[in-house]
């Protein structure tokens, strides 16, 4: 007859609060540092992301011979909608952002690349099920949307030359129009898959609660004077702390205090 298998004997109590107090230390070091790693991630992602859009609207521009058309105008119209990210002063995208109509020249530069109509957006958050301030803003709510012409009567999103000169190396004396990449805009099923948003560790930067696209620019005048055709000058990032360009969030990135 076979003798039975000693029995294992199980972890003390004491080994047991061993390895306790070993996973609380653990713990202890890598918790504090999680919130970075996601920055640092929200970082490097928004980086590529704008290298990328950069590059996709260079690619629809070289197959098209014109620039993609039907951008979302983070206006009403009349007005910047109110569900962009809000700042620290209270001001939407940090007030770099203001609603101004184009000249007579501007909307001609923007029409001889191909840039003709946009897609105006709710003003505030009607309540519906269907409104999603990222991925469905607009007013025009039908099957096959019908984009509104950029008049000198249309209001639309004008960069700060100041934030222009800062996050794009480009000259602080242009005017700047700023476009939302959204889920209508003719690139998208063409050179880019699908329009991004962004996901931040920061709930007022959530895309259920505000817009969170990408900015693609375009400058269409200088020292007063309408250029003969608009020109993409970059692609920003739409946060609650403004919109940032490629070099601000490498240098976010580079930072592991923040």
């Amino acid at each position: 007859m076979r003798n039975p298998s000693p029995r294992r004997p199980g972890l003390t109590l004491m080994e047991l609060l061993v390895v306790l107090l070993i996973l609380v230390a653990l713990a202890s070091l890598l918790i504090p540092i999680l919130p970075n790693f996601l920055g640092r991630a929200h970082n490097s992602t928004g980086a590529d992301n704008m290298h990328e859009i950069t590059k996709f609207v260079q690619a629809y521009q070289t197959q098209f011979f014109t620039y993609p058309d039907q951008w979302d105008a983070m206006t009403d119209g009349t007005k910047l909608v109110d569900y962009l990210p809000m700042g620290d002063n209270g001001q939407s995208v940090s007030g770099d952002l203001t609603a101004d109509s184009l000249t007579t020249g501007e909307v001609a530069a923007l029409k001889n690349v191909g840039i003709t109509s946009v897609h105006l957006m709710f003003p505030t958050n009607p309540g519906t099920s269907s409104f999603s301030p990222s991925f469905n803003p607009y007013q025009d709510q039908s099957a096959i949307p019908t984009p509104t012409p950029i008049t000198t009567s249309t209001k639309l999103a004008f960069l700060s030359p100041t934030k222009a000169y800062n996050q794009l190396n480009v000259s602080a004396q242009g005017r700047y129009v700023a476009f939302g990449l959204g889920a209508r805009c003719t690139m998208v099923g063409r050179t880019i898959g699908e329009a991004p948003v962004t996901f931040s560790d920061e709930p007022a930067a959530n895309p259920a609660r505000t817009y969170v696209r990408f900015a693609v620019i375009f400058k269409v005048s200088e020292n007063g004077s309408a250029l003969p055709k608009a020109s993409v000058v970059g692609c920003l990032h739409i946060a609650t702390e403004g919109l940032h360009g490629v070099n601000a969030h490498l240098e976010e990135y580079y930072d592991i205090d923040k």
